[in-house]
This record gives C-alpha cells, structure tokens and sequence, in this order.
C-alpha cells in the first residue's frame, strides 16, 4: 500500500505526454477479441477471500481520496494540446511542408530543431514553429519534446 501511494504520489507533479495511435489499438483490441473468442476459462481452483479484498477495496478507496489529480487542469492541458495541433497543421500546409491538414506525419519538436517525417526544417520556420508551441502552453520547449502528429 505504501509503494501504491509513493507511485500516486509521484503522478501528481508529472508531466504527461501522450501519443495515440487509434489506427493501432482498434487493430490490436481486434486481435485481442479474435484470441479470446477461442480462450476456454475454468475457475475450479480458484480461492478467493472475499474478506480481505473487502479490506483491500477500503484501503484503495480511501488513498483514491486522497490522491488529488485535477482533472479540469488534465482538461486544459489537453485543450492546449490539441488547439496547438490544430494550429500547427494549419501552418505547415501554409508553409508547403504538407499537402493537406488530415495528412498523418511524424513532427519532432525540440528547443533546437524541428523535423517532419524525418527531414529537418529552416530555422526561419523552426523558430516560427518553436513559438507557437510556446504559444500555446506558455512555457518554454523542453529538451525532448516529441510530438506525433496523425
């Protein structure tokens, strides 16, 4: 239980970066769904203590409690997030660095450079890019900022 509330602890002055391929995880939850549709589950052997996980459950919900995330800062976070996404492709198709809005692309963002799929940008742009991340989260780019673009 200590270690539970160490790592709880730990995930409140984390910072979050999220990647998602949804292509991906629809394509492996249905492979998942396809292995388990052949899966044959017997619990003959299975003990439980009913008691003591009632016990356990009162210790996880009251260190739920008191584990304060914020979920309305995640939310802005994540407003910020995808209103700089939005913006960003909006530039690159200005800037002939993409042909089209939906494309899907792979954009590395850093406090020294930028690349788009793998080809490093001008510093003109890098700058413009760099500042408009700064932009949008108010805060300067971080060594290994990544950012995935789909």
């Amino acid at each position: 239980m200590e270690r539970l509330r160490t790592e709880l602890e730990s995930l409140r002055n984390h910072k979050f970066k999220f990647e998602f391929d949804s292509d991906e995880f629809k394509k492996n939850m249905e492979e998942l769904a396809e292995e388990l549709k052949n899966q044959q589950f017997t619990f003959q052997d299975f003990e439980f203590d009913m008691s003591e996980f009632k016990e356990e459950m009162k210790e996880l919900k009251e260190e739920i409690k008191n584990f304060n995330i914020d979920f309305k800062d995640l939310n802005m976070e994540m407003e910020k997030l995808n209103g700089l996404l939005k913006d960003l492709k909006i530039e690159l198709k200005k800037d002939n660095l993409i042909d089209d809005e939906d494309e899907e692309i792979n954009l590395e963002l850093n406090e020294n450079e930028m690349k788009i799929n793998g080809e490093q940008i001008p510093d003109d742009l890098f700058t413009k890019y760099k500042e408009l991340y700064e932009k949008h989260f108010g805060i300067d780019l971080e060594k290994d900022t990544h950012i995935h673009i789909n």
